[in-house]
């Protein structure tokens, strides 16, 4: 489950169980990997885990604020204590700096994390960092806009927007997209 918000966070627990029951029914051999509430941020309600063949991911994100290291103590506790490999499965950081940091802290041997996959992967082009910058195009654009100051501005037709989604389709492709050479040369493997 992707960044699960339940009523109460013993449900998450409850409700694992019987999905992971339901697997092992069909799969007994392959890995497990389990979120906690609130974002993939709350591990509070694993006093056990409930699969021996499991693994924690969290997410982590520092835009508004905070600083990595103390962010990811909860986590680094409980894989400890559960004595369960903890993933970051969903990072990013606004500032290039940050990703450094913030990769940096993940690769620490003091955290025994099992690694971590970048989220802001592919995006529209904007002042943020992103791996694959989508460049969207005028017609993409005018419907944006449109969209955003909607009453302020003259509304688009719906051939417009058809228009403005094919063309967003083509720029989509990976072939279209332009790739961020400083943030690649930031997730690159560092050489041991």
């Amino acid at each position: 489950l992707n960044e699960p918000i339940p009523d109460k966070k013993e449900n998450l627990f409850l409700l694992y169980q019987k999905i992971i029951a339901s697997i092992r029914e069909a799969d007994k051999n392959h890995l497990l990997i389990l979120e906690g509430s609130n974002f993939a941020k709350d591990f509070s309600m694993f006093s056990s885990l409930p699969d021996e063949n499991m693994a924690f991911s969290f997410h982590l994100y520092t835009w508004l604020g905070g600083d990595a290291a103390k962010k990811i103590l909860p986590f680094t506790e409980i894989s400890k204590k559960l004595n369960a490999p903890m993933w970051a499965g969903e990072w990013g950081e606004n500032k290039y700096e940050q990703l450094k940091y913030t990769r940096s802290v993940f690769e620490s041997p003091e955290n025994n994390f099992c690694g971590w996959s970048f989220w802001t992967w592919k995006k529209v082009s904007n002042k943020y960092p992103a791996l694959n910058q989508i460049n969207p195009g005028v017609h993409w654009t005018v419907l944006i806009e449109a969209i955003q100051f909607r009453g302020k501005r003259k509304a688009i037709t719906k051939e417009s927007a058809l228009l403005a989604m094919k063309e967003f389709l083509v720029s989509i492709r990976c072939a279209n997209n332009s790739t961020d050479k400083a943030l690649l040369d930031i997730l690159k493997p560092t050489e041991k």
